[in-house]
């Protein structure tokens, strides 16, 4: 891909004609309304800011595979009244951000990769340069948080706590 704000939006025609049903989640810095008008015309399935996104990323990813176009707010302040094509779809704002009640910001990384990534205990132990016992540590605090007793458990209860009631819609649009 090439350099700058448009390298990805480049490349999501390739993508969707190699493999329609591939749903892209956009994950940038941009929020210039014409970026991001281009990204939904190229055909991308959500568009979120960096900065606002850290809580809700597990839940975008799952509501955008479930067929939702996904936005962050301040994305869809911009895009308000401009972006007439996102009528057919069914789109999800999602909140501001806010830390989960009790999950630190070390065990919600550590759940993010354990559960979202499906990374081993040794994988995360290496990507976050802590010990295997510190990584075991917090994923039992984690599984003590959300009350659940396995990874599946414990990765639908994380979705859930970033989209209470099954959701994560702050707004949504027709």
């Amino acid at each position: 891909m090439t350099e700058g704000p448009r390298a990805g939006i480049e490349a999501i025609p390739g993508i969707k004609s190699l493999s329609p049903s591939a749903k892209i989640l956009i994950m940038s810095m941009d929020r210039e309304e014409e970026v991001i008008i281009d990204a939904i015309v190229a055909g991308a399935d959500g568009y979120v800011w960096k900065n606002e996104s850290a809580d809700g990323l597990s839940s975008a990813v799952v509501e955008c595979a479930a067929g939702r176009f996904v936005v962050t707010r301040s994305v869809a302040e911009e895009l308000l009244g401009s972006a007439v094509d996102l009528h057919g779809y069914a789109t999800e704002i999602l909140p501001e951000a806010h830390p989960y009640r009790g999950l630190t910001n070390a065990i919600r990384e550590t759940l993010h990769l354990y559960c979202i990534c499906g990374m081993s205990a040794n994988e995360i132990s290496s990507e976050l340069q802590v010990s295997v016992n510190t990584v075991y540590s917090r994923i039992k605090t984690a599984y003590q948080i959300l009350d659940a007793q396995s990874r599946e458990e414990a990765f639908r209860r994380f979705v859930e706590r970033a989209a209470p009631g099954g959701t994560n819609a702050a707004a949504v649009l027709p």
